[in-house]
């Protein structure tokens, strides 16, 4: 989990404790292939949105397209 998941489950009252840091490092390394899959869809996700919302952005009475 990011920073910016667990500082909005604590923003929303959930008390979040962390594995050590060695356990840390273990965790990343057994889940290092589903990391890069989810790190790969985000990517893929927010490059869709901005693609999208370029199909819909207007320049005057011009439209814009990607």
């Amino acid at each position: 989990m990011d920073r910016q998941g667990i500082r909005y489950l604590e923003q929303n009252g959930v008390k979040v404790h962390l594995f050590d840091l060695d356990l840390q490092a273990r965790i990343r390394e057994v889940n290092k292939e589903f990391i890069a899959q989810a790190l790969k869809r985000a990517a893929e996700a927010k490059d869709g949105k901005k693609r999208a919302n370029r199909r819909h952005f207007r320049s005057g009475t011009r439209r814009w397209r990607a």
